[in-house]
């Protein structure tokens, strides 16, 4: 194992324990744009799609798995952006031009260079008067074009009057007007007694990505934008929206969104202004950092969207803590068994219920028993009390879509709870397996310094190898304790011939009899990254956010993807960014950091050198 340059002695906080970006806090910005250049590109409308975009964001890249050494940032003496920047870096532009694309949360869309971290050119996304961005979203990049949410704060009352989403020219760096921006909102019928539940953009915050999706390849395509909360401030629910980009081009912003849904349509939800992460009421936020799985499928479009803490109620149409597959349109029914409409988690439901459903999965122990019977908060509580207990949710994950040797489709649902879920894509009432990943936090004498957040807070990540006919699903895991081991798991989906898929732990980084287990992964990470080196060797880049072993830095982790072992650590000039995924491309891995939840944002690069 080799640690990566040496620690600076500049120590930088994190705002570590505020489970989103800091609320109502003035940010101040500055109007003046960077020196601006010009790619040599233009915007096609007829060719308008996926294809159109010079650098596919999300595509493994290769990586060398060589020493690693810091390109940019020398110091943390300049700043990149006045903003923190919560979205993940992506690579945009033509070869040889290439650039950084980052959005910070006061609205800043920049371009950085990634040789120097330069501001090649940067924009502020046009506000009312007396608002300012509030922007915590990875933008969706489809060819010239970036689309981003956001909210806008007034200045005046530091409440968020309006959830957005704008499209950005990234060839002449203005709003692209043939996509005039979208002001979204929503009104649902409630259950039973409830009348109309409104979309309340003061309540409602767009953590997750904006996910791009082209089920047609003749039409521009659509997008995908999901909402939470921060902090769990009730009246709180799971929203979704769909936005169509022929409609959008073509009938303007009235035209632009086609589906919205809400996932617990109850308007009596407590004491207004107050938190409810630990009442079974109301809730379902939709705010996994990585976004819902949205897969095209010979049946069509297929949205896996996965709810938060809150009431779980089929008879009321109420879906927290489970995950929903919607439809085009954002149409959903769960296709459970009639008889079992009734179940709600006002007592134990019935696994035979919950298995008859189609189209939604509901978190459960396979063999029916308590979720965490040694810990203390769970003593005598059932699934859903325990839930409730520690503000542990489903929502906090996103699922990842496989398919397997035997076209069998299964789909990999983490948990903030600690245990990873295996269910059967065609069938989401199918539970082959659950595996305990990472045991609940804190003990007798080290008590859990953050039980909400959970030991999981990730999207896993897919790898194929070669000779292996099963693949592996990388899974990063986190305590606030120091008591029990953390670390990225190594998880095989393994299909045997003629049995049920079945997971089966490979390798665990660190593993858990190294000391470093008990010292690294104490919060919220990154997502992993995969990346391919010449070789064909599968690379794993995780971030760990502010390291105990090195406070005040996070570490960026090398991992052979093969066997688990940890290539290189090495110490970042900032804190890092909890659940923004680093960027790999070509020879270079970039990661984001901030001081504070409000600013300065940096963006930091990396060379691995053969």
């Amino acid at each position: 194992m080799r640690l990566g340059l040496a620690l600076l002695a500049i120590a930088v906080g994190a705002c570590a324990f505020a489970p989103l970006a800091c609320e109502g806090d003035d940010i101040t910005v500055s109007d003046d744009d960077a020196s601006v250049e010009t790619f040599d590109a233009t915007f096609d409308a007829a060719t308008f799609d996926a294809g159109d975009a010079e650098v596919d964001a999300d595509a493994s890249q290769e990586i060398d798995a060589g020493p690693v050494e810091r390109l940019f940032p020398s110091d943390l003496g300049s700043n990149t952006l006045p903003g923190c920047i919560f979205g993940s870096p992506q690579i945009y532009g033509p070869p040889g031009a290439e650039r950084v694309i980052v959005v910070s949360n006061d609205g800043t869309v920049a371009a950085i260079s990634p040789d120097t971290g330069n501001v090649m050119w940067s924009m502020k996304i046009p506000l009312p008067p007396g608002e300012h961005a509030y922007v915590l979203a990875t933008p969706a990049i489809v060819g010239n074009t970036l689309f981003e949410s956001y909210s806008t704060i007034s200045t005046a009352t530091s409440a968020r009057d309006s959830a957005r989403v704008v499209a950005i020219d990234l060839v002449h760096h203005v709003v692209d007007p043939t996509f005039p921006e979208v002001m979204l909102t929503a009104s649902k019928p409630g259950s039973g007694d409830a009348g109309m539940i409104d979309f309340l953009p003061s309540h409602e915050v767009d953590r997750s990505p904006v996910i791009y999706a082209q089920p047609d390849p003749s039409k521009r395509g659509l997008l995908y934008v999901q909402f939470g909360n921060i902090r769990d401030i009730q009246p709180w629910h799971g929203w979704m929206f769909e936005i169509d980009l022929d409609r959008w081009h073509d009938e303007g912003a009235a035209g632009a969104v086609t589906g919205s849904m809400v996932d617990t349509p109850e308007s009596e939800c407590g004491t207004p202004d107050q938190g409810g992460s630990r009442e079974k009421i109301c809730g379902g936020g939709l705010w996994a950092p990585g976004g819902p799985e949205v897969t095209v499928t010979d049946g069509g479009l297929e949205i896996l969207a996965v709810a938060g803490n809150g009431q779980l109620d089929l008879a009321r149409r109420d879906y927290a803590n489970t995950m929903m597959r919607l439809r085009p349109g954002l149409v959903f029914d769960p296709a459970c068994d009639p008889a079992c409409t009734a179940f709600s988690d006002g007592g134990p439901p019935s696994t035979l219920c919950m298995q008859t459903c189609a189209d939604l999965f509901v978190p459960r122990i396979p063999d029916g028993g308590p979720l965490a019977p040694d810990d203390p908060a769970c003593a005598g509580l059932d699934f859903w009390d325990c839930f409730a207990a520690h503000d542990w949710d489903l929502g906090a994950d996103g699922p990842t879509r496989i398919t397997l040797k035997n076209g069998l489709e299964v789909v990999v649902v983490p948990a903030k709870d600690g245990g990873l879920y295996l269910v059967d894509a065609a069938h989401l009432g199918t539970l082959y397996d659950r595996i305990q990943l990472a045991e609940p936090c804190g003990s007798a004498g080290d008590p859990c310094i953050a039980d909400w957040a959970g030991m999981m807070v990730t999207k896993p990540e897919t790898v194929w190898q070669d000779g292996e006919d099963d693949p592996l699903v990388v899974v990063p895991t986190l305590e606030f304790d120091h008591t029990h081991p953390a670390n990225v798991v190594g998880v095989r989906v393994v299909t045997p011939d003629g049995g049920a898929p079945h997971f089966a732990i490979e390798w665990r980084a660190p593993s858990e009899n190294d000391p470093l287990a008990k010292q690294v992964f104490r919060m919220q990470p990154t997502l992993p990254r995969i990346g391919v080196g010449p070789s064909g060797e599968p690379l794993i880049w995780i971030v760990d956010v502010d390291s105990s072993p090195v406070s005040g830095h996070g570490l960026l982790f090398e991992i052979r993807a093969r066997d688990g072992a940890i290539l290189s650590m090495t110490p970042l000039a900032g804190s890092g960014q909890r659940y923004a995924r680093p960027l790999a491309w070509k020879d270079r891995v970039f990661a984001i950091s901030c001081p504070s939840d409000n600013g300065p944002g940096h963006v930091e690069g990396y060379r691995v050198t053969p």
